[in-house]
């Protein structure tokens, strides 16, 4: 009867575990390091495609769901608000903050980046 160690054990736990397996290829074969990084790859890949379609599904829950009514913000938005915004997020599309550009721009004058506005008008209480 063939005994083993705690120790070997453990070891054959952590190599089942082991979350990327470890390519069987000889040196003449290839490059282990590259397969190793293309297996890695992979299996990233893997759980991405797995997070995505849970994502998917919490998402279609709130298809046809009722909106809550429009409220009117605290503060007005103007320019100012605008430009710091544009400037802590690094967006550099001149219709936020060029009154020239914005004005020959399909919106006629300066408009607020899509995601500056729930930030400005969100209610805390």
């Amino acid at each position: 009867m063939n005994k083993r160690t705690h120790r070997h054990v453990e070891t054959l736990k952590k190599k089942r575990r082991r979350a990327i397996p470890r390519a069987k290829v000889t040196r003449i074969q290839g490059n282990t390091a590259g397969v190793r990084r293309r297996l890695k790859k992979q299996a990233c890949l893997a759980r991405v495609a797995k997070a995505e379609a849970g994502l998917w599904e919490r998402l279609r829950a709130f298809e046809g769901a009722e909106m809550s009514a429009p409220q009117a913000a605290r503060d007005p938005v103007n320019q100012p608000m605008i430009r710091h915004w544009c400037d802590a997020v690094d967006d550099r599309n001149p219709v936020y903050t060029d009154p020239e550009f914005a004005a020959r721009s399909l919106h006629g004058g300066i408009v607020a980046p899509p995601e500056h506005c729930p930030s400005c008008h969100t209610r805390t209480s």
